[in-house]
């Protein structure tokens, strides 16, 4: 299928049977339908050692305002309740600087799956480089998500990754947007043959 700009193109639909056994297994999507996608995103190389992460949900983007409330009658009620306020300015400054991350990475084009992922990189890495990807999928809520996997190939400033085994919640997410995105692609591509014609 062509490319629909500026949405891209669905990847691997209804053609899975006609890839060849070798195209299969370098492939860092395997059984998922892969898309083209404009994300927020940005990946670095884990120093060796490091940590073995989880691949997770970052806090929810969501705002909220809220307005002063009259101070209660009873003091020591009162005390508490100042007290609990304390702590979620506390919670909620930490939580603010993971958002800041996220509100501030370049949007990049990817072609994402559930299984893996390939995007502009321009540090180096080696194939088996173990990374962190952290990714905005852009739904009505935005969900931030922090990946990891491990570097199959960089190739002409484009890098490969295959996804570690995550929570099924997680790699849920990542079909669910694939699906959305096919969905926006097949419709605008429908919308232009109508308007073509």
């Amino acid at each position: 299928m062509e490319a629909v700009q500026p949405y891209g193109k669905v990847i691997n639909i209804g053609n899975m049977e006609e890839q060849t056994k070798e195209e299969w297994e370098s492939s860092v999507h395997g059984e998922y339908s892969k898309v083209e996608a404009f994300i927020p995103i940005e990946a670095r190389v884990l120093a060796p050692g490091a940590e073995e992460l989880k691949s997770r949900v970052s806090t929810d983007l969501i705002q909220a305002e809220f307005g002063d409330l009259a101070e209660h009658d009873d003091r020591l009620l009162a005390a508490w309740l100042r007290m609990i306020n304390a702590k979620l300015d506390a919670i909620i400054s930490f939580l603010e600087k993971d958002r800041e991350e996220f509100c501030h990475m370049p949007h990049l084009s990817v072609e994402l799956s559930g299984g893996g992922i390939s995007m502009p990189f321009a540090a180096p890495a080696a194939p088996g480089d173990r990374m962190e990807i952290k990714m905005m999928l852009p739904f009505t809520t935005p969900v931030a998500l922090y990946i990891y996997g491990k570097a199959v190939k960089l190739e002409l400033g484009r890098l490969w990754v295959n996804f570690s085994p995550m929570d099924e919640e997680i790699r849920d997410k990542l079909i669910h947007y694939v699906f959305l995105r096919q969905r926006e692609i097949f419709r605008e591509h429908r919308e232009n043959r109508r308007s073509a014609e």
